[in-house]
């Protein structure tokens, strides 16, 4: 292979293993919680209990990821609101609270 031919080869290589690894990070919180969580249970089914609680530590991780971001959602929304007038932050106030009340019960 001549030095140009390997260069080519070399960058487009490069360029498909870019494409893949941004095509693994564009993938939210909430899907990879649903991934290992399906992965755990699959693992659970077939007998492999050491698989499955590997799968169920990430998910547990993911799940912490996504509780964080809900909850800064919540703090910037409160955040935004001290700056409205008095009536409509009351009423926003009550909507980010019923949000939260919502939130904490799907997670029972």
């Amino acid at each position: 292979m001549t030095g140009v031919t390997h260069l080519v080869v070399t960058v487009l290589l490069k360029l498909d293993l870019d494409q893949i690894i941004f095509q693994r990070q564009t993938q939210s919180a909430e899907k990879l919680l649903d991934k290992y969580n399906t992965l755990a249970k699959e693992a659970m089914v077939s007998g492999d209990k050491t698989l499955a609680e590997n799968y169920f530590q990430h998910a547990d991780h993911f799940m912490r990821v996504v509780e964080d971001k809900n909850k800064n959602k919540v703090e910037t929304k409160i955040s935004s609101i001290s700056e409205l007038p008095v009536d409509e932050k009351a009423k926003l106030e009550n909507n980010v609270i019923k949000q939260e009340e919502s939130v904490k019960n799907n997670k029972e």
